[in-house]
């Protein structure tokens, strides 16, 4: 099973981020954080929980503990 560390640390390279992203980091507010950062963590999710995320769940997930808590690691 991931931790939340893992997650963190392995999302944030898909995203080729320069840091790590942070439980309370607000996803619209990251600079990188566009379409294709949704897109990519989508890929990422299903890849590794089998979860199919949407579009339309970025309405209710605004933080990064929301798409933890969504995948069931917080």
């Amino acid at each position: 099973m991931m931790t939340k560390d893992d997650f963190l640390e392995k999302l944030s390279e898909d995203l080729e981020f320069d840091e790590n992203l942070q439980v309370n980091d607000v996803l619209v507010d990251l600079d990188d954080w566009d379409s294709i950062a949704v897109m990519v963590t989508i890929a990422f999710v299903s890849q590794n929980f089998g979860i199919q995320l949407t579009g339309q769940d970025f309405e209710e997930i605004t933080t990064v503990e929301d798409l933890l808590k969504k995948v069931g690691i917080f």
